[in-house]
């Protein structure tokens, strides 16, 4: 295995573990229970530092050299790279959403409770199609010079997932983190 495959999968476990924490959020919300702002916001902002702006790049990346090696995966990776689109503006929407609600702007939680529901379908739909109809082909087509290329950045930058696990610092995001520990992905 490639350490740059290895790490966009690690990545997406640490996604499917803080996307599990929005989707106790969001059923707080809809049972009427107190709902943790502060964990939502740092999970968005999570997604919106690290999978908007490093990680999906790098699979962007990886999409082409793959494409311009086998044109004929373009209609699924056509649809990845929308979906990448997609999630970056829906992370957006989020975070205004969080802000407005920290900010005591009034909104109805059926409306938060649809924007947050959309978002995790896409995540997590979008992350189970990288992994079964993608990667096994970037393990067949890239190789060790494309694997350099797009790891330069990707490993050098912080993973702000990688950093919370490893620090435990005292943050909502953190503090989760380490309570689930147990339920996370083998």
């Amino acid at each position: 295995m490639n350490e740059i495959l290895d790490r966009l999968r690690l990545d997406h476990q640490r996604f499917e573990r803080i996307l599990g924490h929005l989707h106790r959020q969001v059923e707080a919300i809809r049972n009427g229970d107190t709902v943790d702002l502060e964990l939502v916001r740092e999970i968005i902002c999570c997604c919106e530092d690290y999978a908007d702006v490093l990680h999906h790049p790098v699979e962007d990346q990886m999409f082409d050299l793959m494409v311009a090696r086998d044109p004929d995966l373009a209609p699924v990776v056509d649809e990845l790279e929308t979906d990448h689109h997609a999630l970056a503006g829906q992370t957006i929407r989020l975070r205004q959403l969080i802000e407005a609600a920290n900010g005591d702007s009034l909104m109805r939680r059926e409306d938060f409770v649809a924007v947050c529901e959309a978002y995790l379908s896409l995540f997590e739909r979008h992350m189970q199609r990288e992994e079964t109809e993608i990667f096994p082909h970037a393990e067949r087509l890239l190789h060790e010079a494309d694997w350099h290329h797009l790891g330069s950045e990707l490993l050098s930058r912080n993973n702000p997932l990688e950093f919370a696990e490893q620090q435990r610092r005292q943050s909502a995001l953190a503090q989760a983190l380490a309570f689930s520990a147990d339920d996370a992905p083998a």
